[in-house]
């Protein structure tokens, strides 16, 4: 099953009454925060809940303005994220208000941004958009190296009613492959999922929960196991008995169970030393 996930903003605190982060981290495997817009806006929930998300895979994302530089953009994004894991925590750009910019702006402010990015955590970031929208404004040949954060949803349902979720895999713009992340509805019951808004943003991932903690750095990684001393004979045997035949077996017969004795061991290493040679 596709992990669940929302995104929050300050919109998401209602009559200033916090998230529940026991039942946020409950129900849901990833979370993404709003820190801010361009260079001049931090949101002012941003360091409650990003502190409240602490131990979740948990991204930030920032509204980027594409007529504004980007290390200012950038500049003002890290000065909010903080503190940050960057083996862990992910950030995120958010791409939907083209304003007047042309394509090539919009894209070339974004690569930009992609960079700076990466320059200082080691990866790039994901970027949040819609099909119709980066078709219209963004040249993905310049960025195809991003991981796609997609919005789609299901035609809403009015006041009080929460629309279901939109069914992934969401549209994919033209030249993208693949995605990582869909937001599949905006009218999800906060109640359900420990904010106080009435409704949130809902997302799906592309895979399990096992891919969310891979992707934030959080999966099992098998312990390396050593290799025997016996296990080294028996390879050393193996190519011994390929090379010289027969000659093989007697020394298995008066040599076998040596292998746990180091000094004989050594004695047979200097043997095959010597019978090589």
């Amino acid at each position: 099953m596709n992990a669940f996930g929302i995104d929050i903003s300050k919109w998401n605190i209602k009559d200033n009454k916090t998230p529940d982060w026991s039942q946020v981290k409950a129900s849901c495997n990833f979370i993404a925060i709003r820190s801010g817009v361009s260079w001049g806006y931090t949101d002012p929930w941003f360091t409650h809940n990003w502190t409240g998300a602490k131990g979740m895979c948990r991204m930030a994302y920032h509204v980027i303005y594409f007529g504004e530089d980007a290390t200012k953009q950038m500049d003002a994004m890290f000065k909010i994220v903080q503190p940050a894991d960057w083996k862990h925590d992910r950030l995120v750009l958010d791409l939907e208000v083209a304003a007047d910019n042309s394509k090539a702006k919009i894209t070339s402010t974004t690569r930009d941004c992609m960079n700076i990015i990466r320059s200082r955590t080691g990866m790039y970031p994901i970027l949040y958009s819609r099909a119709s929208w980066v078709n219209q404004y963004l040249d993905v040949g310049g960025i195809d190296d991003a991981d796609w954060w997609l919005a789609q949803y299901k035609y809403a349902l009015p006041y009080p009613l929460f629309t279901p979720e939109a069914s992934s895999p969401p549209t994919l713009p033209n030249g993208v492959t693949d995605w990582l992340i869909h937001q599949t509805g905006e009218k999800y019951s906060g109640k359900e999922v420990g904010v106080s808004s009435y409704y949130v943003d809902s997302n799906r991932w592309n895979g399990d929960v096992h891919s969310v903690l891979d992707y934030f750095g959080y999966g099992e990684v098998e312990p390396e196991v050593p290799i025997t001393d016996k296990e080294k004979l028996d390879t050393l045997w193996a190519w011994y008995e390929e090379e010289y035949g027969k000659r093989s077996e007697l020394i298995r017969e008066q040599l076998a169970g040596y292998w746990q004795d180091n000094q004989r061991a050594a004695i047979l290493g200097g043997y095959l030393l010597k019978t090589c040679n």
